[in-house]
């Protein structure tokens, strides 16, 4: 009897690499780059702490445990820059992309955006997730760990 044994080589999103790129076009002409680091995440997590404690919409303790494990955030969108720009960017992004775990591609009626993460061991959470859209001129990175449960119970509402 022969058994064969899969390995799956979960690749991590390079974050400073991706920072690197966020950071070098942050500073071009019509790119709008929010970032929030440790500190402000620590600063949000507490704001919506405060907010659950008084409020019994689940959908609020469940935004709190989203994001309790989200040490940074950066939004990308670009849709106002140069065309020539905006490829550049994407050819930058993508190559950096293209050695990640792609989680899922969506094409919807001419939508179309991956996201990117390793998920756990237990397939219970997903560290460093990253939506890309070129299509919506967009790049959404939350680094940390999110627990997949509570993606999953707000996406069904």
């Amino acid at each position: 009897m022969m058994i064969k044994i899969l390995l799956v080589l979960m690749l991590a999103v390079p974050q400073e690499k991706l920072t690197s790129i966020i950071n070098e076009y942050s500073r071009k002409g019509d790119f709008e780059v929010t970032r929030v680091g440790r500190l402000g995440t620590a600063a949000l997590k507490g704001v919506i702490r405060m907010t659950a404690s008084d409020d019994p919409d689940p959908e609020v303790r469940d935004a709190l445990s989203i994001i309790s494990g989200i040490r940074s955030v950066a939004v990308v969108e670009y849709e106002n820059s140069d065309e020539s720009v905006r490829r550049e960017f994407e050819r930058k992004v993508e190559s950096v992309l293209d050695s990640s775990n792609l989680l899922m591609e969506v094409k919807d009626e001419g939508d179309n955006f991956k996201l990117y993460g390793v998920v756990g061991e237990n397939s219970d959470t997903v560290r460093d997730f990253v939506m890309y859209s070129p299509d919506d001129c967009t790049l959404v990175c939350l680094f940390g760990t999110i627990p997949l449960d509570k993606i999953s119970s707000i996406a069904r509402r």
